[in-house]
């Protein structure tokens, strides 16, 4: 398990330093509000993801480890199978707003339908605990597909490797 984090954390590494130079650029013009600079940088860092629900249904997440990265507007995440494969990764811009709204722009997907793909989320920092509840406004394509999304509940922790 250690070696999965080891592998996870270089493999999101690379994504951030392949990526960061445009990534900053584009960031920077939009960054958050002055205000709620401090609210960004107070979530960087790598978080587990240890609970999830998922349109009302309670996952086991124990058996599909997801860790998501955020740092200077940018975030990264990357999730497995119970059978140890990738299952997804993503990267892209985030800003947060000062009524605790979280807002995420891909960038890049394995799926690629999502790229380009926002997202609107709640979220509440809590020491080391970070919780995300959503979606508020969802759009995929350049069309709005909120109605029927999958409706989530996550709580993550800051990773320890």
């Amino acid at each position: 398990m250690r070696s999965f984090y080891f592998v996870l954390s270089g493999l999101t590494l690379i994504c951030f330093l392949a990526f960061t130079n445009s990534a900053t650029t584009a960031s920077k013009a939009n960054a958050p509000a002055t205000g709620s600079l401090s609210e960004a940088t107070a979530i960087d860092g790598a978080w587990q993801l240890v609970w999830g629900k998922y349109n009302d249904t309670i996952r086991d997440v124990s058996k599909t480890p997801m860790l998501k990265m955020f740092h200077n507007g940018v975030f990264s995440l990357i999730a497995r199978d119970s059978a140890g494969k990738i299952n997804f990764a993503g990267f892209g811009d985030y800003e947060l707003s000062g009524d605790n709204s979280y807002k995420e722009t891909f960038r890049y997907h394995t799926h690629a339908p999502y790229i380009g793909a926002m997202n609107w989320q709640d979220y509440k920092l809590n020491g080391d605990t970070l919780y995300f509840k959503g979606f508020s406004k969802v759009i995929v394509g350049g069309k709005d597909v909120t109605k029927g999304w999958l409706r989530i509940e996550e709580k993550r922790v800051k990773a320890k490797f």
